[in-house]
């Protein structure tokens, strides 16, 4: 993910807003899966008008086990990110 904004003095956050699962989700919903992907850095990415930085994310699904997942079956999880320099810029992106 990549981020650029050109006001200098701005620090932009990223948070990941929301869910959307698909498939077959074993009874799963989003409270139980957005907090799954976590965005480096969340907070603390300074502004430089000549350059555009990227947001890592790392998915760790800690103790969720998806073993409920039959052979051939599929879970989708489509992330939305948000991104704002607190100033009114702001984009977002699944």
């Amino acid at each position: 993910l990549t981020v650029t904004d050109v006001d200098t003095s701005d620090t932009v956050s990223s948070t990941v807003t929301k869910a959307v699962l698909t498939g077959a989700t074993g009874g799963l919903v989003e409270a139980d899966v957005k907090g799954l992907l976590t965005l480096t850095p969340a907070t603390g990415l300074a502004a430089n008008a000549g350059d555009s930085h990227n947001l890592g994310w790392q998915f760790n699904s800690g103790s969720q086990a998806f073993d409920f997942l039959g052979q051939g079956q599929v879970l989708t999880i489509a992330y939305t990110i948000s991104v704002s320099d607190g100033h009114g810029g702001s984009a977002t992106q699944q």
